[in-house]
């Protein structure tokens, strides 16, 4: 029950990762959408992403491996079931409270930028 309880919480770990990095992505994508449409000179992306083969290996393989690593250390760690469980609980109610935040950020840029599209 431990190794579960273990899991569980480097899921969670990975997942609140997972989530505050798509966040953080789905705002620079639209802070460069705004940019472009206000002709502003655009940067090379820092990360080629293009196809769905890279999106769906980045996407699957990165909360895996860092599920591992993060297993790892709370093996290592070796903390109780409790501890554990708390920890999981907190970083998915983290993370969703962050989510829910950053996404009503974006239906409000977006927002403004089709009304900033519409007017003209």
């Amino acid at each position: 029950m431990e190794k579960l309880a273990i899991f569980v919480a480097a899921l969670s770990a990975a997942h609140a990762m997972h989530l505050f990095g798509e966040a953080a992505n789905v705002r620079a994508k639209l802070k460069r959408l705004s940019d472009a449409i206000s002709n502003k000179k655009l940067k090379p992306y820092p990360m080629n992403i293009d196809t769905r083969t890279k999106a769906y290996g980045l996407g699957f393989g990165m909360p895996a491996v860092i599920t591992a690593i993060f297993y790892g250390l709370f093996y290592w760690w070796s903390p109780s079931m409790n501890v554990l469980l708390t920890l999981a609980l907190v970083l998915i109610v983290v993370s969703e409270i962050n989510t829910t935040i950053t996404l009503d950020k974006y239906h409000i840029s977006i927002e403004q930028l089709i009304k900033k599209l519409t007017s003209k």
